[in-house]
This record gives C-alpha cells, sequence and structure tokens, in this order.
C-alpha cells in the first residue's frame, strides 16, 4: 500500500504523459523508463521499514543539530533535476542550500537542471551533469 501511494504521489504531475507508468517520476526518457521496468535488479518494492529508515535518516541528516557542526567552509553541492518529486520539484534543495547558508556555510553550489527528473545520470544530456561534477570538483576539491 505505501509503495503505491509513493508511485502515486511521485507520479501525480505526470499523470497526462503518454506511455505512463509508475517510473515516470524517474526520467523523461521512456527507454529510460522501460529499461528500469524490466530490469529484474530495479523497482522492487520498498519495505514499510525501508520506508521509515530512509525518513528517518532525511529527518536525522537535515536537522539542524546535526548540520551546525559542519565545518563553515566546507564546499556543499546540491545537484537535481527540476522535474524530479523526491526534492520537491527543486523547492526542497533550494530549502535546504537556504538552511545551510542561514547557518553560515560559506560555500555552497546549487545547480537544478530543468527538464529532468530524479534519475539526471541517466538522462539523454547526462555528460552535462557529468561535466558540472567534474569541473565542480576540480574547482572546489582538487
Amino acid at each position: 500500500m505505501i509503495n503505491r501511494i509513493f508511485d502515486k504521489r511521485n507520479n501525480a504531475r505526470f499523470k497526462n504523459e503518454p506511455n505512463q507508468n509508475n517510473s515516470n517520476w524517474l526520467s523523461i526518457s521512456k527507454t529510460n523508463r522501460i529499461s528500469f521496468l524490466e530490469d529484474p535488479l530495479c523497482g522492487g518494492l520498498f519495505t514499510n521499514n525501508g520506508f521509515h529508515t530512509v525518513l528517518d535518516l532525511s529527518l536525522q541528516a537535515t536537522a539542524i543539530e546535526a548540520t551546525k557542526n559542519i565545518p563553515k567552509n566546507l564546499p556543499i553541492v546540491f545537484i537535481s533535476g527540476q522535474d524530479d518529486p523526491i526534492g520537491d520539484f527543486g523547492i526542497g534543495v533550494e530549502k535546504s542550500a537556504a538552511q545551510l547558508r542561514a547557518q553560515g556555510q560559506t560555500d555552497i553550489t546549487l545547480k537544478l537542471y530543468a527538464g529532468m527528473r530524479h534519475e539526471i545520470l541517466n538522462e539523454d544530456c547526462k555528460m552535462e551533469v557529468f561535466q558540472f561534477i567534474s569541473s565542480w570538483l576540480h574547482r572546489h576539491l582538487l
């Protein structure tokens, strides 16, 4: 039941697309969605405990108590598809970056990819994402 609710919520914005299935939220690419559905190692049901654990870890990781001890000059990058429902279509990602900035973080980078969904490393323009990551790493860590 929780898996159905999760799929319905994540696919709500994409319900009028052709070729609708439970993976539309993952990728704009029909080929990627079909590959996901046909791969026996993908798309298994998530357990109730799995949902609980992911949500609990997410709450812990974003709690002010957990983030206040991050070194203020530590480079942090947020990368997401603008159309990813997991990041609340960019809003949740922006809030996370803003929370860290408000706590005094001085080196926050936020990159939202227009038109991309959850699996930005599998979209047709994935090389753009890889190039951004490579450039960011070279500028901030090397």
